[in-house]
Formats: structure tokens, sequence, C-alpha cells
């Protein structure tokens, strides 16, 4: 989950959730937890089952994980940490500590999210609001979090408006709301020999997984591609970790030249061959890499990068079909039996509001110029 936001669809406010960092209490909203989800409702103790409101059954869960967390009187827990903090009248600060470029249009933050940090496990992600008027929000893995500190990690690239924003932002600069973490954690074990392939800004959201693959006790081959070498991103991290490490480039500018495709065969040829694979990048290259593992019966475990509005289930902007059957990347996912998804129906859905983003995109582009922010280098 890297960033594939989608341009101008909102939902009512009061129905998305949010971190409380920046916003009021109404009612008994401030017993509600204080980093995972928020929903306007009458009567929080009865949710409704009516299925206009609840699109399935992991929503539902969700009103009666926030229960639980209300009959909680363990002072000590990071819930009731936070109704502490609230009632003192102070607010989450979703400050940018740190910034950094890794390439053209690649950028990596260190942002204060101290629940966050905390309660965040590899593979999961968060969905941010830049500003707390109505504006885009969009989902972001996190890369790596410092529970001490309270920061996490996120690393996007510049496809679009709200990415551009991002971009613009500055150390010291706050983002409003950071909501997270979302999404079920990958399912890390001692499988045996793995292989990781990320591809283009899809090595950034590989780069915890591997690393909890690492520190489970397997074997790491990583096969990194890019389309040239200053698209590379995060190879020393990776090198620290695997076994093994393959860079590919399509220009030949670095590396191999060629696909990821390639070089995953080689390894699949191997004996023995690997235990288990893992895949994050475009969506093209993901179906491409599943057929490559199903030809030597290797399960393959994919992240989708689906367009998602509210991260909760509800919006149904994220819908994806495994196994013939519907699922959301937001409450299902975002990892999935790479051998079940139809890559096709996905890719399609994806490309529905590729001239609205990118028409957004120019728009706010010719904004920078007025306001001088292309003068100074981001």
């Amino acid at each position: 989950m890297y960033g594939f936001p989608l341009s101008g669809l909102l939902l009512n406010k009061r129905l998305l959730p949010y971190d409380f960092g920046n916003r009021p209490f109404r009612g008994n909203d401030r017993d509600a937890n204080a980093s995972f989800y928020h929903k306007k409702m009458e009567n929080i103790e009865n949710p409704p089952t009516n299925n206009r409101c609840i699109r399935s059954s992991k929503v539902r869960q969700q009103f009666l994980d926030i229960q639980a967390i209300r009959q909680d009187n363990d002072t000590g827990g990071p819930f009731q940490q936070s109704k502490v903090l609230y009632k003192k009248g102070k607010k989450v600060s979703h400050k940018i500590v740190s910034k950094s470029r890794l390439s053209e249009n690649v950028f990596a933050a260190d942002v204060e999210a101290p629940f966050v940090a905390r309660a965040r496990k590899p593979g999961q992600f968060v969905i941010i609001s830049i500003n707390n008027e109505y504006g885009e929000r969009i989902p972001l893995t996190i890369a790596d979090a410092d529970p001490e500190k309270g920061t996490i990690r996120l690393i996007w690239q510049r496809v679009g408006k709200t990415t551009a924003e991002l971009a613009d932002l500055q150390v010291g600069d706050e983002i409003a709301n950071v909501v997270g973490p979302l999404g079920k954690p990958t399912h890390v074990e001692n499988f045996g020999t793995v292989v990781c392939v990320g591809g283009g800004i899809g090595i950034a959201p590989l780069l915890p997984i591997a690393k909890a693959l690492r520190m489970a006790g397997n074997k790491i081959i990583s096969i990194l591609g890019a389309r040239d070498k200053q698209l590379l991103i995060l190879e020393n991290e990776f090198a620290r970790i695997s076994d093994e490490l393959i860079v590919t480039t399509d220009d030949g500018s670095y590396g191999q030249k060629g696909l990821v495709t390639e070089p995953l065969k080689q390894v699949c040829q191997r004996g023995p061959k690997p235990d288990r694979a893992f895949v994050i990048g475009p969506a093209v290259m993901m179906k491409a890499c599943c057929e490559v593992t199903k030809e030597f019966n290797i399960p393959t475990e994919v992240s989708l990068n689906t367009i998602m509005v509210d991260g909760t289930g509800m919006c149904g902007g994220c819908r994806v079909e495994i196994d013939g059957q519907p699922k959301f990347v937001c409450v299902d996912g975002p990892e999935f039996d790479g051998h079940k998804v139809n890559f096709d129906l996905m890719i399609k859905r994806l490309n529905a509001y590729k001239n609205q983003e990118q028409s957004a995109y120019e728009q706010y582009k010719k904004h920078r110029c007025k306001i001088g922010l292309d003068k100074q280098g981001i």
C-alpha cells in the first residue's frame, strides 16, 4: 500500500476514521481508540447490523473492538493513556521530524505518530490527510517505526496532487491526520528460504516484511527492480538483511539488464527451490511474478496497491476479486495469495481515475510555480 489515491472522491467526514490529534471531542467520542478508528454513532454500545451501515463483518468487528477498548480499565495501556492525554487538553502532533529524497520523485519522512508506532506490525499501513479541510486521503505503508521516539517512516512516490503536496512539506510541518495501523499484518514464520521481489516504489513496503522474515530465521533472497539506476531505492537497507541480493534495471544502467521475472525464474529453478515468495510492485509486475512462481508451485503473497478512501471496508473503493470472491484490500488485506488475485480486473479499476489524477496534479504544478516551490528544488 503505497499511495495510489483517488482524486476528488470524498465521503461524509463523520463516517471517516481519523486520529483525534487535531480534532475536538464530541460526546462519547473521547473514549474511542485515539489511533485506530472513529465512527460517529448515536449508540456505540449497540453497533448496527443493517447492511447499509455495515459493509462487512470486518467493519462490525471494528465497532466491537471500540466497545472493548471503552471497557478496558487498565490505565497503563496505550488506549487509556490516550484518554488521559486528551483529558489534559493535549493533542497528538504529526510533525515531520526528518525528511529525505530517495530519488527524483520518491521521498521518505519520519512522522510523529506515537500510538501508531507502538502498535504497527509489518505489512500494515496508515491513511493520511494533509489538512483538516475536505481533501484527499491516501494510504501509505509504514516502512518502519521507532516506538521509543514515537515516529513512523513513510515512503511515497510523487504521482498525483496529494503526494505532491506531501512532498512539498518540510521538516517541522505537520500532517493533520494519520489513521492506523490499518490492514492485516503479514503472517511471519520460519518458512525456510524466502524470495522477496520488489519493483519500483513497491520496494519500500517490502522492506519491513523482509526484515521481519529475517528476524524469524528465514534465508532471504531479495530481487529489486527499477527502470534505471536513478530510480532504485533502499538497496543498502536490503543488502544488510539479505543473504543474496539481485538488482535489475530495465535499461541495464545498473545490475542485471531486464525485468525481475528473469532472476526470479532462475532462483525458482534452483534446488532446493524457495519455500515462499513475497512480491510487491506495480500490478503488472506482480501478475508476471505470480505466473512464474505458480509454474514452480511456490506459495506467493502479494500486497495490493488499490484505490482506497476510508480504509475500513465501508466505501468499497478497494474491492478486488480473490479466487472469484470480492474482498476489500483495507480490511481483508492488503496481502493476498497472488495465485488467486484477478489482476486484470484490478488493473482496470486502478486505471479508472488516471485522467482525473493527472489533471489534478497538473493544476497543482501550476500552483507550485506561482508560489515559488518549483524554485526550491523540491
